[in-house]
């Protein structure tokens, strides 16, 4: 799948439940943070900006969160945000190093 028009690296993409957006992470800034983007590949915007690493995006079940893992702190941790980026807060679980 070629998640956008861009020839950064992208990966880990995944489908809101409603299949009218795509979240996924991409290294276009020079470290991997979380996008979204219409399903079509337009209206791409950036949900992350921090000098970690995220990556794994998934979609709340009612898609209006996504949980997705970071490094941003030093340790591998599972993050959630709201569908457009805001509202960022750790769970303290332990991620699996996804980027």
């Amino acid at each position: 799948m070629n998640c956008t028009r861009s020839v950064s690296e992208r990966r880990y993409p995944a489908w809101s439940p409603d299949g009218n957006r795509i979240a996924f992470a991409s290294s276009r800034d020079g470290d991997h943070e979380i996008f979204v983007m219409d399903a079509d590949g337009d209206h791409v915007q950036q949900l992350t900006d921090n000098d970690g690493r995220d990556g794994n995006p998934v979609w709340s079940p009612d898609g209006t969160r996504i949980a997705f893992e970071s490094d941003r702190d030093g340790t591998w941790r599972i993050f959630v945000m709201d569908a457009d980026g805001t509202n960022v807060v750790t769970t303290n679980q332990k991620g699996m190093n996804p980027a």
